[in-house]
C-alpha cells in the first residue's frame, strides 16, 4: 500500500461529472498564483478562458485529479493530447487568432494575445515538436495542489499519473513549459530533458516592458520534455 493509499488519496481522470468542480478549483488554486497568469491578465473568470484551456483540456480526457478520503479534489494535472493531423489547422488558427484577439475583442480576452506573445518571444510551440518528440505529444498544461491540502510528494505523483495515461493514449513524449520554481523542481525529479529556459526579466514586449512582472519568488521558465 503507498503512503496515498494509507492518506485515502486517489487519483483517476476528470470525469464530466466533476468539470465545473474542476473548474473552480482551477480560479481558486492554480490562476492567482502562478506567474505567468497573474502578470497576463489571466484568470478573471470568463467564457473564452472556459472553453479555449479549461473545458477543452477536460474533454480530451486526459486531465487527472487527486481526491481525498472526503472525495474532494485536492491536486489537478491539466493536460492533452495533440497529434501530428492537426498541425495544419493550428498554424492557420493561430495566425488569425493573433489577429483577431490584438485588435478587435474586448479588453477582458486580450490575455490570450498576450499569452501567444509570450509563447513566441521564447518559442514554444507544440506543433513544432512532432520531429523531435514523435507524432503524438501529451502536451502539458498545469499541475496544481490546493494550498490547505499540501501532501509531500502530490504535484509528483499527479504528473506521474499523466505520464501513464499519455502512454495509454498512444504520446511517444510529454511537452511543456514549466513556469514555477516548485513545477520545475518536479520535473527536474521525474528527470525531463531542459530544451531552453528564459529568464523573466529578459522576455519583454515589443517596448521593453517586461512580460512577467508579478512573478514573486519564481525567476525563470523552462521548456522541457520526456520521452515515455
Amino acid at each position: 500500500m503507498s503512503s496515498f493509499d494509507e492518506q485515502g488519496i486517489t487519483f483517476s481522470i476528470i470525469p464530466p461529472a466533476r468539470y465545473e468542480e474542476a473548474r473552480s478549483f482551477m480560479y481558486t488554486h492554480f490562476f492567482p498564483d502562478e506567474p505567468l497568469c497573474r502578470s497576463l491578465g489571466v484568470g478573471q473568470e470568463n467564457y473564452l478562458l472556459d472553453s479555449i484551456y479549461i473545458y477543452a483540456a477536460l474533454k480530451d480526457g486526459s486531465c487527472v485529479m487527486a481526491t481525498n478520503n472526503e472525495d474532494e479534489i485536492i491536486g489537478i494535472r491539466f493536460g492533452k493530447v495533440v497529434n501530428q493531423s492537426d498541425y495544419t489547422f493550428h498554424l492557420v488558427a493561430l495566425k488569425y487568432m493573433f489577429w483577431w484577439f490584438s485588435w478587435f475583442v474586448p479588453s477582458s480576452y486580450q490575455f490570450i494575445s498576450r499569452i501567444l506573445l509570450f509563447n513566441h518571444k521564447i518559442n514554444y510551440d507544440v506543433y513544432k515538436m512532432f520531429d523531435d518528440l514523435g507524432d503524438v505529444i501529451y502536451e502539458g498544461l498545469c499541475v496544481c495542489v490546493s494550498v490547505s491540502s499540501r501532501v509531500k510528494g502530490l504535484g509528483t505523483e499527479l504528473i506521474k499519473q499523466s505520464m501513464q495515461i499519455a502512454r495509454d493514449r498512444g504520446c511517444k513524449s510529454m511537452y511543456l513549459v514549466a513556469t514555477g520554481k516548485y513545477s520545475q523542481r518536479i520535473f527536474e525529479k521525474l528527470e525531463f530533458r531542459v530544451l531552453n529556459q528564459f529568464e523573466y526579466e529578459d522576455v519583454k514586449y515589443d517596448n521593453g516592458d517586461i512580460m512577467v512582472c508579478d512573478a514573486r519568488e519564481h525567476t525563470k521558465c523552462q521548456i522541457v520534455c520526456k520521452q515515455l
